[in-house]
Order: structure tokens, then sequence, then C-alpha cells
């Protein structure tokens, strides 16, 4: 092997000497990388609970439920803190583990709380840095639970990127779709639908004797585009909002003012019934009980159109087809009080049916039934005789 001249031998020496250097360097550097300082944040089981809400507020809730709900919450925190991939993995675990735990017609409501929180855990939380490892649930003897956490620090190269177009990464299909939706610009026709529903709330605004029956007039044009514009789908919770604009919010105002437009030109009584009826062919298979108010907001106007016998006919349906809903033997009820028919446009009341139709949700005690327990003290309170004073 040749000999290196002196020259060579001070080149290899000082090769070796920066070699030194640069790993003394990255071995400095590595020790002197200091997780983030943590002084300012409260202990994470705080955190946590503070980040779950009033979902572990809630009085004598059985132990299973919050365990269960701190599980979900915890994967929330986690999937909202790691990198794009990693969270779409956790949030398909997490995913599967509501298809299993959940009825289908409950999923959907799950999906997206649980889109909600890892959003917040984006936008609220974004600068907590901690990983949850584990944690533990412990319960004393008052019933209390206690919430222990062991968490990490996720290395900033592991981290979500706030990058706008993977935002709603690791959410559930239905509100990526809504994000994006959101910043989709509008079709023309769409366009001009949300300007003619807002210039119909602007009359509202007007608040004179003509303002909403040139609301209500404007909004059934605009209805019949509506339909047009979307024939093919068969739910309005399907339709996704216009910009802010819910449409199935929209049709709930449209069939409001219908009636106090009728109760000054009864001539929107009968386009409410037209509305109503129009509104459960168009759209069948919305949420049951937006059905179930257009419905019953038609067997309504039956009455106030002075079609009686077909109001009552539409309220026995209903009550038949939803036997479970209060509001369905309320609103009844309501058509033979006293106390909820105008007078101008009353017929003769019938209190002892009005009685009968309210005692029903109440002795089955379905939800709402409160509502109906009011309605018959409000009718106690006309029927007490007057007292003198002495």
């Amino acid at each position: 092997m040749a000999k290196l001249n002196t020259a060579q031998k001070r080149r290899q020496k000082e090769l070796k000497r920066r070699k030194k250097k640069q790993l003394q360097a990255q071995k400095q550097k590595k020790h002197s990388s200091v997780a983030p300082d943590l002084s300012g944040l409260p202990k994470l089981s705080e955190t946590l609970l503070e980040f779950a809400g009033g979902l572990l507020d809630i009085p004598n809730a059985p132990k299973a439920y919050i365990e269960n709900t701190i599980g979900m919450v915890s994967m929330c925190w986690n999937i909202g803190i790691m990198e794009q991939e990693q969270g779409r993995e956790m949030r398909q675990k997490l995913t599967n583990m509501l298809r299993d735990d959940t009825m289908d017609d409950s999923q959907e409501g799950f999906e997206s709380q649980i889109d909600a929180f890892i959003m917040a855990r984006r936008l609220l939380y974004r600068n907590d840095p901690r990983f949850i490892v584990d944690y533990s649930v412990t319960w004393d003897y008052a019933g209390d639970f206690h919430l222990q956490i062991a968490s990490t620090i996720l290395p900033e190269d592991s981290r979500f990127s706030f990058d706008e177009d993977d935002l709603s990464c690791g959410l559930s299909a239905k509100t990526q779709e809504t994000i994006t939706s959101l910043s989709t610009p509008l079709t023309d026709e769409q366009r001009r639908i949300v300007e003619s529903i807002y210039e119909g709330y602007a009359l509202l605004d007007k608040k004179d004797k003509t303002s909403e029956g040139a609301a209500c007039d404007l909004w059934l044009n605009v209805w019949s585009h509506v339909k047009e514009l979307y024939k093919d789908i068969a739910s309005i919770d399907e339709i996704l909002p216009l910009e802010e604009l819910f449409l199935s919010n929209w049709c709930t105002d449209v069939e409001m003012y219908l009636h106090n437009a009728g109760v000054g030109n009864p001539v929107y009584f009968n386009k409410r019934i037209v509305f109503c009826r129009d509104f459960c062919e168009q759209f069948p298979s919305s949420h049951p009980q937006t059905l179930h108010n257009m419905r019953r907001a038609e067997a309504e106007a039956l009455f106030f159109n002075g079609q009686h016998e077909q109001g009552e006919a539409a309220f026995e349906q209903l009550v038949n087809d939803y036997p479970d809903n209060a509001w369905g033997y309320i609103g009844w009820g309501d058509m033979y009080s006293m106390d909820t028919t105008p007078r101008s446009l009353s017929w003769p009341t019938d209190i002892d049916r009005a009685r009968a139709l309210y005692r029903i949700p109440i002795e089955r005690q379905l939800e709402d039934a409160e509502d109906a327990e009011q309605r018959l003290k409000n009718l106690e309170q006309h029927e007490a005789p007057e007292t003198l004073d002495a």
C-alpha cells in the first residue's frame, strides 16, 4: 500500500476533524431539541373533558356510556392531530367500530358528531401537540368517574398539515361532500334560486299587510324551479346547502308563512295544502319528522280552508301512520281548542274532543307529551269560573 505524503496526511486529518465536528453538531442538535413548552397547557385529562363537551355531562349516565364516549372522543383527539394518511386509517377503524355497535339509522348522526370533534381538534386545539397513548377510567363510591391519560408529544412531521385541500381528510364522505359544495360556485340556476329566496325574506322584513302574501307568491314560483332542478332526488336532506342556505329550512318557512298569509287572505290556505302535498310527493324519502310536519300542516290547512271532513280524515291518517308522534294528536286537538283557533276563522269548538286528543300522548307517555299537558292546563284555565272579590 502506497504511503501518504505529508500533504495527503494533513488532508486526511482535516477530513476526519470535519466529520467528527459534524457528528458532534448533529448529536448536540438532537439532544438540544427539547419538547414544546407545555407549561401553559392544563392536564390532558382536563382538556379532553372540555373537548368532549356536554357528552359527558349527562346525570346518572351508565358507566358503559361514559367509558365508550371517552374512548370515542380520545380517538377523535388523536385523529385530528395525525398526519393525513394515518388519520384516514384510524378514522376507518373508528367507523368500523361504530358500524358494529350502532343501528343503521343512528350511525349517520354519530358520523357527523365524530366529524365535528375531528374538526374541533384541528381548528380549536391545533397548538396542543399531545397524542393519547393510553387512558384509564376509575369510579369512586359516589359514582363519579376519574380520568387519567398517558400521552406523548407527536413529532411535528407526523402531525396534521393544514393544507386547504386536505382539511377534510378523515371526515365522513357526506361531510367532505358538504365542505366541497360550500367551496364550489353555484350554477346560474342555483344562484337565481338563492337570490329569489333571499328576496322573499327581504319582503317579510317590511312587515306590512301584503308582505307575507308577496313573499309566498315569490317563493311558490321558486318552488317550481326547485322541483325541476332536483327532480331526481327523493329526500330534501340529500340536497347540499346552497352556500349557507338549506332548502329544508326554507321549505319549512314556506309552509309557516303560507299559514300566516292565509289568516289575512284565505286563498293562501289552499296554496298551503297544495304546497305540503307537493313536498311529500316530491321528496318522499325525507326525514320522517319533516314529512310528519308537512302532513300535519296540510291537515290544519284543510280545516282552515273550510274542508273540515277532509281535515279530519287527514289527521286520522296521520296518527295511524305516525302513532308515536305526539304532535299528530296535539295538532288534531288544536283544531277543537278555543285557545288555538283564530276567532275570525273559527268553527264550533269541541273542548271535550280537544281534551281527549291531548290526553292520548300523555297516557302513552310519548315524547313531547309535556306540550299536550300544557294544552290541557290552558283549557282548564279557560274553563275555570271567575272568582268574585269579597
